[in-house]
């Protein structure tokens, strides 16, 4: 009989232990990785902060429709890589434009032009540099240069290049007296 009542208590605290192991064993496996999304309880939000968090929101959502709207119409059209496609055909030719959109002297935009890739003499003579560039901003109303010479004389580590620059200003000041 002690057999018997033996077994009993040892079956009964099996059942018990497997019954809590595997609630234990269920929730470790629910959330046993710490990126799953776990469903969390509603945090209740005073209304005063409410008001103020929709308040810094809603003036926000009149920009949202026109900004979604133009992301749309450049994914519909594939805009990003036309333009990409646009300005590596330039870059071949020897015609890198810019802009320069938050240039601390102010906005404003130009281009750099490389002449012996848009002649198509870069092969013949590789060393040879004829470059010139155009400008234009807010402060310097015109800036046009140019950069002529050799990058490599004879297969040695010199080389030669004359470079000129003209800017056209609106007005100098010359150490704070006037233009």
């Amino acid at each position: 009989m002690k057999q018997g009542r033996f077994f009993t208590v040892v079956l009964f605290l099996s059942a018990i232990f497997a019954l809590f192991g595997t609630e234990k064993a269920a929730a470790e496996a629910v959330s046993y990785d710490r990126y799953t999304p776990a469903l969390r309880k509603a945090e209740t939000v005073p209304a005063g902060k409410n008001a103020a968090n929709q308040l810094l929101v809603y003036p926000l959502e009149l920009l949202k429709w026109p900004v979604d709207q133009g992301l749309l119409f450049t994914e519909k059209h594939r805009l990003d890589r036309k333009t990409k496609w646009f300005l590596d055909k330039l870059d071949e030719y020897g015609i890198s434009p810019n802009a320069n959109i938050m240039f601390p002297h102010g906005a404003g935009g130009g281009g750099n032009f490389d002449f012996m890739r848009m002649l198509s003499l870069k092969t013949r003579f590789p060393d040879a540099i004829a470059e010139g560039w155009i400008e234009y901003n807010h402060h310097i109303v015109f800036d046009v240069g140019g950069k002529i010479g050799l990058d490599r004389i004879r297969d040695t580590g010199f080389r030669t290049y004359g470079l000129f620059d003209y800017q056209k200003r609106s007005e100098e000041h010359f150490f704070g007296i006037g233009p």
